[in-house]
């Protein structure tokens, strides 16, 4: 009666601020209308699933006895998903590690600052910051503001951060407030991507072996567990590789 649902997670672990344990339990589930659906998809997960050894299989049924043997049948060569998600675990964490190293620039900044002070006072101190600081995610941009009385909307400055943006006629204290919010909802791992100076290997390891089985199943319909480069991956996620 398609009343099932269609999705299902159990995860023991609780928040984002520190990394799963040996104990934890990490499970996704889905229906088989929803597995084949992102199988014609080309999503990673449900590709690598379907090449998975048996071995590694935790639970076995007669329906997946018949999906395994035709696995190749609703293949394509669209590779969107897997360049999708190799993309996004490339930029994800180091983003993230930009934005928080941002937050606590700003926050530092305005250390000292009367709560009550409008940041239009210390305009030339933000100014000076932005245009000094080696950081992507710290700007001034311009925007309109709602049409007054008159009619007309004018351009008032905002200093985004982490997406949070904060006009220049907002108090240091609303936006103190708002900028550590922004900080304190950020996890271990990014914090960690900080310390690294933005970049997070686990994320880059991710994003190669991708990459790696995004050309693999384009030339020979297969994707093979345990990877082949099994050791180049080990050496990012360490942060090891050499770069010349």
């Amino acid at each position: 009666m398609q009343r099932a649902s269609r999705h299902l997670q159990n995860n023991t672990k609780k928040g984002s601020a520190r990394r799963n344990s040996v104990v934890d339990v990490d499970e996704e589930g889905f229906s088989i209308q929803t597995f084949m659906d992102l199988v014609r998809q080309g999503q990673t997960l449900a590709i690598d699933m379907l090449f998975t050894p048996p071995g590694q299989w935790k639970v076995n049924s007669g329906v997946w006895d018949q999906i395994v043997p035709r696995r190749s049948e609703p293949l394509h060569s669209g590779t969107n998903a897997f360049v999708g998600y190799s993309k996004a675990q490339a930029a994800k964490y180091g983003a993230k590690g930009d934005r928080i190293a941002a937050l606590r620039i700003v926050l530092r900044l305005m250390q000292g600052w009367s709560d009550a002070l409008p940041l239009w006072d210390k305009e030339s101190d933000i100014r000076n910051l932005v245009s000094t600081t080696q950081n992507k995610e710290l700007e001034i941009v311009n925007i309109k503001s709602p049409s007054g009385s008159g009619g007309k909307s004018v351009d008032l400055p905002h200093l985004p951060v982490a997406n949070k943006k904060i006009g220049l006629t907002s108090t240091v204290q609303y936006a103190r407030q708002i900028y550590q919010l922004a900080l304190k909802k950020y996890g271990a791992r990014a914090l960690q991507a900080e310390q690294s100076l933005g970049i997070d290997w686990k994320a880059c390891m991710q994003a190669i072996r991708v990459a790696y089985e995004a050309e693999e199943l384009l030339l020979t319909s297969h994707v093979t567990f345990p990877r082949p480069e099994r050791d180049l991956l080990l050496e990012v996620r360490r942060g090891e590789l050499k770069c010349s």
